[in-house]
């Protein structure tokens, strides 16, 4: 991943899959701005600038923006950003969103507006499920800010992760962790993201005397 278009190509790759196996109900346009691979958003929208913590509101208008790479058959989202400057990655932002509530699967195979769906369930109670995301930005790094980290509940949590993340990787930890059934029927397209890196270890060991995220095969 050491130009803008490999880095698409990678993530395309990735949705081919997941689309030709029936594991999402919507995968977006990629565009490839300038040195930056992102999802095709609605004009006018700066919804990445947004790291507040998230609210059902939130989620509608990620929706309604279509801020997202995929959708998943929960209606959760999948949003993934990668920067590229001087061959390598040098930034990006991989965020799994759960959907508020549980929503009936069979409208959503029918194809009805996720937004229109979720709507019908406005007076109900939503879950507690919180969004999580990988970022890597090493031009914000600083103390209690790791240049890659692990952020989840709160956007004050940053755990810190090794090193940047690949997208194949990131798909691979999200069906893991929330659709283990489906990982498992689909494990042969899963487990060879365990070799699929971006760099080598990139935390610094003053930052490895507390708790931080780590995967072997680095």
């Amino acid at each position: 991943m050491d130009t803008v278009r490999s880095a698409a190509t990678e993530i395309k790759n990735t949705l081919d899959y997941l689309s030709g196996a029936e594991l999402v109900i919507a995968v977006n346009t990629l565009r490839e701005d300038g040195e930056r691979v992102t999802f095709q958003i609605k004009k006018d929208s700066k919804l990445l600038a947004d790291r507040t913590d998230a609210t059902v509101a939130q989620y509608l208008t990620w929706v309604e923006s279509r801020a997202f790479t995929a959708i998943l058959l929960d209606g959760a989202l999948l949003q993934m950003t990668y920067d590229i400057e001087g061959g390598e990655v040098v930034g990006h932002r991989l965020a799994y969103v759960p959907c508020p509530y549980d929503l009936d699967t069979d409208l959503l195979e029918m194809g009805d507006p996720l937004e229109s769906i979720v709507d019908m369930y406005s007076d109900s109670s939503p879950y507690l499920r919180s969004p999580i995301r990988f970022d890597f930005d090493p031009k914000s790094a600083k103390a209690m800010h790791p240049e890659s980290h692990l952020t989840m509940i709160s956007s004050s949590c940053r755990l810190p992760c090794i090193a940047a993340m690949h997208p194949h990787r990131f798909v691979d930890f999200v069906f893991r962790n929330f659709y283990p059934h489906l990982w498992a029927e689909h494990r042969l397209f899963f487990e060879p993201s365990e070799s699929r890196n971006i760099a080598g270890w990139q935390l610094p060991h003053e930052q490895r005397a507390a708790p931080y995220f780590a995967w072997a095969s680095l």
